[in-house]
C-alpha cells in the first residue's frame, strides 16, 4: 500500500513515517520494526513493543489476537532480546533502521506502564544505544511531561506522563519537529530510510529551542530512574515490572 502510494503520487520514498495511538501504537511498532526500508521513523502513543502481541507458535492464519499478559505488562525480556526479535521478522536485512519515538502515560489501565521501559529497551537495543538516557527534560512538551533523551542523534526519545490514564494527549507538534516534517532545508539529517545509511550529524535546522529545564542524567539518576524514585512520577516502568511479575 505504501509503495503503491509512493508510485501513485510521486512521493518522496525516503520520507515516510507512521504514528499511532493505543492500537495505532502498537501498528507503529510493527511497521517500523518489520518494514526498515519503507519508513523513515516512527512515533508511538499508548502502544505495545515489537513482537510483544506475537500469537505463541505457529501463527499462520492466525488473526484478531490480543494478548493480554503484552498489554498488561507481564511479556518481559531484555534489549538483546527485544533486538532479536525484530531482527528475526526481516531474516539478512542489515541496513539502516528507523528512528523512534515514544509516549506514554503512568496510571494506563489499558497498556500497562511497563511497556514504557519495554519499548525504551527494545528501540535503544535495536538501535545501538545505551538504555540510560543523556538528559531528562521536565515539562516538555508541555506540563507535566517529561523527556528522555537516547544517545546523541536524535534517534529515540521517550515521553512519560504522570497520573494520567489510557486516555493520553496526542502531541502533533512533538511528532512533526521528530519527523522533520517541518523543515525546510538539511532535513532528514539521521539518515535516509531504505535509501542510505544512518547520517551521524543532527542539522541545527531541525533542532527546537525549550524554555524548559534540561539535566544531564548521571549513572545515579539513572538508578533513581529504573527503581522509581525519580521525583517527576515517570521513570517508574522496573517497579511497575516487579508488582506485574513478582520480581
Amino acid at each position: 500500500m505504501v509503495r503503491w502510494t509512493i508510485k501513485k503520487y510521486n512521493a518522496d520514498a525516503s520520507r515516510v513515517f507512521v504514528m499511532g495511538v493505543s492500537s495505532g501504537g502498537m501498528m507503529t511498532h510493527l511497521l517500523v520494526g518489520a518494514y526498515p526500508d519503507v519508513f523513515a521513523a516512527g512515533s508511538a502513543f499508548a502502544g505495545v513493543r515489537f513482537g510483544c502481541h506475537a500469537y505463541p507458535g505457529n501463527n499462520s492464519g492466525v488473526y484478531g489476537w490480543w494478548s493480554d499478559d503484552c498489554a498488561k505488562g507481564r511479556v518481559i525480556h531484555t534489549g538483546v532480546e527485544w533486538n532479536a526479535i525484530v531482527e528475526a521478522a526481516y531474516p539478512g536485512y542489515n541496513g539502516w533502521r528507523p528512528k523512534c519515538q515514544t509516549f506514554h502515560v503512568t496510571v494506563d489501565e489499558t497498556v500497562n506502564y511497563v511497556n514504557f521501559g519495554e519499548q525504551v529497551k527494545q528501540w535503544t537495543a535495536v538501535l545501538g544505544l545505551s538504555e540510560t538516557p543523556i538528559k531528562a527534560t521536565a515539562n516538555t512538551p508541555v506540563n507535566g511531561w517529561t523527556k528522555y533523551d537516547y544517545g546523541t542523534e536524535e534517534r529515540h526519545e521517550a515521553f512519560c506522563e504522570a497520573g494520567v490514564s489510557h486516555s493520553i494527549q496526542n502531541q502533533e507538534s512533538t511528532v512533526m519537529a521528530f519527523f522533520q516534517l517541518n523543515c525546510t532545508t538539511g532535513c532528514l539529517s539521521w539518515g535516509q530510510g531504505g535509501q542510505g545509511e544512518f547520517l551521524p550529524s543532527v542539522s541545527s535546522s531541525s533542532t527546537q529551542s525549550s524554555s524548559t529545564s534540561t539535566v544531564g542524567v548521571t549513572s545515579s539518576d539513572h538508578a533513581n530512574y529504573k527503581s522509581g524514585r525519580d521525583d517527576d512520577g515517570c521513570g517508574r516502568w522496573a517497579d511497575f515490572v516487579g508488582a506485574v511479575v513478582g520480581v
